[in-house]
C-alpha cells in the first residue's frame, strides 16, 4: 500500500484497501542468504508449509 499511495496521491486519488489476491513461492536457492528479506520469506515458507500440515491432517 505505501509503495503506490505516493503515486496515486500526486494524481488526487487516495488508496483505502490492499488485499492479496495470490501468491508465488520462488524456490530457496535464488535468494541471498545475506539479505535481510531470506529470513523473512524462511519464516513465511515454514507458516505455509505448516497450514497446509494442519489442513491436510486435520489437526487443530
Amino acid at each position: 500500500q505505501q509503495v503506490v499511495s505516493e503515486d496515486l496521491h500526486k494524481n488526487g486519488l487516495e488508496l483505502e484497501t490492499v488485499s492479496l489476491t495470490g501468491l508465488d513461492q520462488t524456490g530457496f536457492k535464488y535468494f541471498n542468504e545475506n539479505q535481510a528479506l531470506q529470513e523473512k520469506m524462511e519464516f513465511l515458507f515454514k507458516l505455509l508449509f505448516y497450514k497446509k500440515y494442519f489442513i491436510k491432517n486435520s489437526i487443530f
